[in-house]
């Protein structure tokens, strides 16, 4: 899927607001995180695609699913033990509140 491979090799992300997550994953990294998990939400929540295709949504989802595992795998260094933790597990909306707070959310 040609959104996913856009959200994971993009070059620039202006505007973004500072990241207490880690320096190196701030803003860049976070915002391509932050994207995927919101498309993987975005395919699970499109029940007329499910209906009208259930494959190729399927195909979606572990398309992206695949991407955020690599981001995963290319960023783990960066990134602290609860947002690992969150990702290692596939807590993907927990993840996402992580990133979305600047690593404040504090949920379990």
């Amino acid at each position: 899927m040609a959104e996913v491979r856009e959200i994971v090799g993009s070059a620039s992300t202006p505007d973004l607001p500072s990241c207490r997550i880690r320096p190196t994953l701030c803003p860049m990294n976070a915002s391509q995180l932050a994207e995927l998990l919101h498309r993987r939400l975005s395919i699970i929540g499109d029940h007329e695609w499910r209906d009208r295709d259930p494959d190729g949504q399927f195909a979606a989802l572990k398309e992206v699913s695949e991407a955020i595992d690599r981001w995963h795998r290319e960023h783990r260094h960066e990134i602290d033990a609860r947002l690992d933790h969150f990702l290692t597990g596939a807590s993907y909306e927990k993840a996402l509140r992580y990133v979305e707070s600047e690593g404040s959310w504090r949920g379990h």
